[in-house]
C-alpha cells in the first residue's frame, strides 16, 4: 500500500540555512512533473520544457499555479506557498510515488489540491476539492497561470524573449480548452504543441475566461505575487494569437454554499500532434476524467511496487535525492573541492563528462559497499525515469568494483545507461589524473562515501543554521490606473505622456511612479571600453566586465513585462522600520520620480516620506567600474537615521542559475569590500569581481538565501526585517553582496553615499579602485569627466535640418549608441551578445569615420583578423569574443 509523508508547514517556520525545496518527481515515462513544497516545479515532454522554470533553491518561484480570488473581500492568495502566501493559511502537502497532495485552509475554505500524471497520455491532472466550513455561501474564482516554454532550457535561458516569438496561442469554445503550438525555426524541427484545459463538477457555472498574454497578465512592472489581473473585478482579456509572451490561463467561477463541496480541475500536456493535444482537451473537459486519472496512477504505482524491490520509504530517499540534484544543496557538496585550482570544465570532458547535467559523485572507498552501489544505481535510474537526468559518477577509491557482486538488475541498468550524457560512468581513481577527480569533486551537486552510511542517512539534512522564512507574501492589490498622459511638458521636446528630450538633446526625461508605467523598459546602457551597465526606468539594470555576455557580474534580464531588478539600493528609517527603494522598482512605485537617461550616465530623482533623493549612475572613462552616488537631504524637522543596503546578485559567467557552484566570495578586511570569484576556469579567470561602500559597513552578508528569505524576493528581502545581516562569506553558498550602511540627517541638510561595482585583476588593483572611486567628491569628480568627454566627442560634428528629431537623434543619440552600445557594450535590453559581426560593426561605425576616425580602428579591423584566406568574409557576423572567434 502506498505511504505518504505528511507535513503541516506554518508560514513563519524556520528552514535550515543550506537546505533547498523537498520535491517529488511524477512521470509515466515521457510527460514529467516535478513539484515543490511550495506548489512550485515544472513540467517536461521529451526533454522540452512544457513550462517555464529557472532552477532558485532560494525563490523557488517558478512553475504552474493557481490563484483564489475572494469576491466578497477581494483576498487573494494560491494554494501552495507560491506566489501568494497567506498570513493566516494553514499549509499541508503531501508526497506519494503516484501523487503529490496540497491542502490550503484559509478562512472558513479549505482546498484540498492532487495532482498526478496520466498513465494513458502525456498530460498532467490537477483536481481541487473545495469545502466551506462556514454559515454563509463563498463566491470564489480559481485562476491558473504558467508559462509556456515547449523548448529546451539551455535554449529558452540564453535568449527567452527571442524563443517566445515562436509560440502562437488558441481558444476552442467547444472544449474551453487554451492551445500553443511552437512553430519549427528550420526543416530540421517539428512543431510542438501543448493544451491545457479545465472542467468544474457544476453545470451551472459561468463560461471559462482566459487568458494567453503575460503581459495582460501580470501588468508591467509586476510579477505572480500580485498580477494585475487579479485586481478587484478584473476580468482576463480573452486575448490568443502571437501573444509575444505566452501562458495558459484559465479562471472558473465557483459558487460554494455552507457545507458543500466542489471540483475543480485542470490538465495541461504536450504532444507532437495537433489530434493528439485536442484529444486531451476532449477527454479533460470532464472532470470525472480527472478523477481516473488519479485512480488509474495509484493503480499502476501499486503494482510497480508489488512487482520490484520498490518501497515508499525508497521513493521518498529518491525524491529527496532529486531536490538536492535540481536545486542547489549545500549541504550535500564538497565545499573542500572548490578550493583545488584550477578547476576546468576540461578535466571533466577528459573521463567524458560533459557537465551539462547535474552530477551525483559516489566514492568507493570500503570494499564491501555493494549494498550501498545498488541503491545509488537504483535512484539513478528511478530519477532519470522520471524525467530528471543526470550524471552518475562511480569513482571507485579502492580497487573494489570489479569484485563487487551486483545484482542482475543493477548491472542491466548499468548497462543500459552506459557512460554518457545521463549515464553511469564507472571510474578508477587510479587511472584518472588527480585534476579530473578534483573537478568531479567540485562539480558534484551530491557527494556520497560509502563509509558514511546508507542513502538515505547521508540525505539527512546537515544544517543546523535556522533561517526565517518568508512570514507571508500576500500583496496590496492595488488596481493597475488607467493609463494616461501626464501634463503636457513644455520644457521638453516629443512629450508623449510618459517622457521627453532636453532642449538641448543631452538628456531623455521620464516621470515614473503613480501608476505611469512605460509600455516597456527604457533603457540606457552606460560603458567604457572595460566594462558598463544597463539602467531601465525602473532600477539599476544589470553590470559587466570584459564581455556583456560571458562575464556578467550580475543578472541579465530579459523580461520586459516584469523588468526584474537584480541590483537594488534599499532604505530603511530605523525608527519605523519603514522600507523603499530610490527606484521605482522594487519598492519605489509609492512615490512619483524623475529618471534622466543621458550620454554616459543615469539620474534617479524623488521626493517622498519628507526626503528627497537623488541617484546617478556612471562608469568612469576608462576604469572597470561602476559609481552608484546617492543624495539624501532632509527636508523634515525631525533627524532622520536611516540605512541604505546595496544588494546585488553575482553571476560571474553567463547565467545566475550557475554561480551557486562557482562563485567564492570573501572580506577584504583593509577596505570593506565584499569580493568575488569564479573558481572555474573561464576567459576571465583570475578575476576579482567587487562591491564597496564609501560609509562603514555596518553589516553584510553574501548569502542569498538569508537576505531574501526562502520562497522571499527583492520585495519583501527577509535580511532587512532584522537590525543587522550576519557576514556569511565563503562557497558553497547561493552567493551575493548585500552592504548594510547607516546614515543620520539633520533637518535641512544631506548626506551622501556612494556604492561601487566592477572587477580587476589583483586585490591590489580592488583596493586601488575602491580607494579612488568609493568617496563622493571623487565619484562627482568622476561623473564630471564622462560629461566632458561625451559632450566633446559628440559635438564634433553638428547636423541642421528642418526635422527636430532628425537633429535630436543624428547630433547625440545615434552616435552615442554606436560606441557605447555596439562597440564597447555589445547588448541590449533585448539581445546581448557580447560579441563584433563583421557587417553590423562595420556599418556602425561608419559615422565614427567623420566624428573621431581613430575610434573606427578597434571594430572595423577585427574582422579581418578572421577572413578566408582569399580574402572573403561571412558577412551573416563573425564574431569576436575574449575567448576566440566564431560564426554567430
Amino acid at each position: 500500500m502506498a505511504q505518504s509523508v505528511d507535513r503541516k508547514e506554518d508560514v513563519a517556520a524556520a528552514h535550515p540555512v543550506g537546505s533547498r525545496p523537498d520535491t517529488a518527481l511524477l512521470s509515466n515515462g515521457r510527460y514529467s512533473l516535478l513539484l515543490t513544497e511550495s506548489g512550485a516545479g515544472f513540467a517536461s515532454w521529451c526533454g522540452h520544457d512544457v513550462t517555464r522554470w529557472r532552477e532558485d533553491g532560494t525563490r523557488d518561484c517558478w512553475g504552474q499555479f493557481c490563484y483564489i480570488r475572494d469576491l466578497e473581500d477581494g483576498k487573494v492568495w494560491t494554494i501552495g506557498r507560491q506566489p501568494i502566501c497567506r498570513a493566516d493559511a494553514i499549509y499541508e502537502r503531501s508526497f506519494r510515488g503516484d501523487r503529490a497532495e496540497f491542502r490550503c485552509s484559509a478562512g472558513d475554505i479549505d482546498i484540498w489540491w492532487e495532482v498526478c500524471v496520466a498513465t494513458d497520455c502525456d498530460a498532467e491532472v490537477r483536481l481541487l476539492r473545495l469545502f466551506n466550513r462556514g454559515t454563509t455561501a463563498k463566491e470564489l474564482d480559481l485562476t491558473s497561470c504558467a508559462e509556456v516554454c515547449l523548448n529546451g532550457r539551455r535554449a529558452d535561458s540564453a535568449h527567452p524573449a527571442f524563443a517566445k516569438l515562436f509560440v502562437e496561442t488558441w481558444f476552442d469554445e467547444q472544449t474551453s480548452a487554451l492551445f500553443a503550438r511552437r512553430r519549427p525555426r528550420s526543416a530540421s524541427e517539428k512543431p510542438i504543441w501543448a493544451v491545457h484545459v479545465s472542467a468544474a463538477s457544476a453545470d451551472d457555472q459561468p463560461a471559462v475566461e482566459y487568458e494567453t498574454d503575460r503581459r495582460r497578465f501580470l501588468g508591467r512592472g509586476r510579477t505572480p505575487s500580485n498580477p494585475s489581473a487579479l485586481g478587484r473585478g478584473k476580468s482576463l482579456s480573452a486575448t490568443t494569437g502571437p501573444v509575444l509572451d505566452p501562458i495558459f490561463s484559465l479562471r472558473r467561477r465557483v459558487l460554494l454554499k455552507p457545507s458543500e463541496t466542489q471540483r475543480i480541475a485542470f490538465a495541461t500536456g504536450a504532444a507532437d500532434s495537433e489530434a493528439a493535444v485536442a484529444a486531451i482537451a476532449k477527454r479533460f473537459a470532464d472532470v470525472n476524467a480527472a478523477g481516473r486519472a488519479l485512480s488509474d496512477a495509484f493503480e499502476t504505482y501499486a503494482t510497480e511496487l508489488a512487482s520490484s524491490k520498490l518501497s515508499p520509504e525508497k521513493v521518498d530517499v529518491c525524491n529527496q535525492l532529486a531536490g538536492s540534484l535540481a536545486f542547489f544543496d549545500s549541504d550535500l557538496r564538497d565545499s573542500g573541492a572548490l578550493r583545488q585550482e584550477p578547476l576546468s570544465t576540461g578535466n571533466l570532458w577528459s573521463v567524458g563528462i560533459s557537465g551539462d547535467l547535474p552530477i551525483m559523485l559516489l566514492r568507493i572507498d570500503k570494499t564491501d559497499a555493494n549494498a550501498l552501489v545498488e541503491e545509488v544505481i537504483d535512484a539513478h535510474a528511478f530519477i532519470t525515469n522520471r524525467g530528471l537526468s543526470f550524471d552518475l559518477v562511480l569513482l571507485d577509491e579502492s580497487g573494489a568494483i570489479e569484485a563487487m557482486q551486483l545484482s542482475d538488475k543493477a548491472k542491466g541498468q548499468m548497462e543500459r545507461a552506459p557512460g554518457g550524457p545521463g549515464g553511469v560512468h564507472v571510474l578508477s581513481a587510479s587511472a584518472i589524473s588527480s585534476a579530473a577527480a578534483d573537478a568531479i569533486a567540485a562539480a558534484a551537486r551530491v557527494l556520497l562515501c560509502c563509509r558514511r552510511g546508507s542513502l538515505a542517512d547521508q540525505l539527512e539534512p546537515k544544517s543546523t543554521a535556522k533561517l526565517s522564512a518568508s512570514k507571508h507574501t500576500e500583496t496590496n492589490f492595488r488596481d493597475a490606473p488607467v493609463r494616461q498622459s501626464g501634463a503636457a511638458r513644455t520644457d521638453l521636446h516629443f512629450w508623449n505622456g510618459r517622457g521627453g528630450f532636453t532642449r538641448d538633446g543631452s538628456e531623455y526625461v521620464i516621470a515614473t511612479g503613480d501608476g505611469a508605467e512605460t509600455p516597456t523598459p527604457w533603457c540606457n546602457v552606460i560603458a567604457n571600453h572595460a566594462c558598463g551597465c544597463m539602467t531601465s526606468e525602473s532600477g539599476l539594470g544589470y553590470s559587466w566586465a570584459g564581455n556583456s555576455q560571458l562575464n556578467r557580474l550580475t543578472p541579465w534580464s530579459n523580461d520586459p513585462v516584469s523588468d526584474p531588478p537584480s541590483e537594488i539600493i534599499y532604505l530603511r528609517d530605523e525608527r519605523t522600520g519603514e522600507l523603499w527603494t530610490p527606484t521605482h522598482l522594487p519598492l519605489g512605485h509609492t512615490s512619483t520620480s524623475t529618471v534622466r537617461h543621458g550620454q554616459g550616465y543615469s539620474l534617479y530623482e524623488s521626493a517622498d516620506r519628507l526626503l528627497h533623493q537623488e541617484m546617478t549612475v556612471h562608469v568612469p572613462v576608462s576604469e572597470p567600474i561602476k559609481i552608484v552616488r546617492l543624495a539624501i537631504r532632509n527636508e523634515g524637522a525631525e533627524t532622520r537615521t536611516l540605512t541604505a543596503t546595496y544588494f546585488i546578485e553575482w553571476v560571474l559567467g553567463t547565467l545566475r542559475e550557475n554561480a551557486s557552484g562557482r562563485v567564492e566570495c570573501e572580506f577584504d578586511t583593509h577596505t570593506g569590500a565584499v569580493i568575488a570569484r569564479n573558481v572555474w576556469e573561464s576567459d576571465f579567470s583570475g578575476k576579482l569581481a567587487f562591491v564597496a561602500s564609501s560609509a562603514p559597513l555596518r553589516s553584510f552578508t553574501c548569502d542569498r538565501r538569508e537576505f531574501l528569505g526562502r520562497n522571499g524576493s527583492a520585495f519583501l528581502p527577509a535580511g532587512l526585517e532584522g537590525p543587522n545581516l550576519s557576514g556569511s562569506v565563503g562557497s558553497p553558498i547561493d552567493p551575493c553582496a548585500a552592504l548594510m550602511v547607516e546614515a543620520s540627517v539633520p533637518p535641512g541638510e544631506s548626506v551622501e553615499l556612494v556604492f561601487v561595482l566592477g572587477q580587476a585583476d589583483s586585490l591590489d588593483d580592488v583596493r586601488r579602485l575602491v580607494r579612488e572611486y568609493a568617496a563622493p567628491e571623487s565619484a562627482r569628480n568622476s561623473l564630471a569627466i564622462v560629461t566632458r568627454q561625451w559632450d566633446r566627442l559628440l559635438s564634433s560634428v553638428t547636423v541642421r535640418t528642418p526635422d527636430t528629431a532628425f537633429d535630436l537623434m543624428m547630433n547625440r543619440w545615434l552616435i552615442y549608441q554606436v560606441l557605447c552600445c555596439r562597440v564597447w557594450a555589445r547588448t541590449g535590453f533585448y539581445q546581448s551578445g557580447g560579441a563584433y559581426g563583421f557587417r553590423d560593426q562595420l556599418q556602425d561605425v561608419a559615422p565614427w569615420c567623420i566624428a573621431r576616425p581613430m575610434k573606427r580602428a578597434p571594430t572595423s579591423f577585427e574582422p579581418l583578423r578572421v577572413s578566408s584566406p582569399r580574402g572573403t568574409f561571412n558577412t551573416g557576423g563573425i564574431l569576436r569574443r575574449a575567448s576566440g572567434c566564431g560564426r554567430a
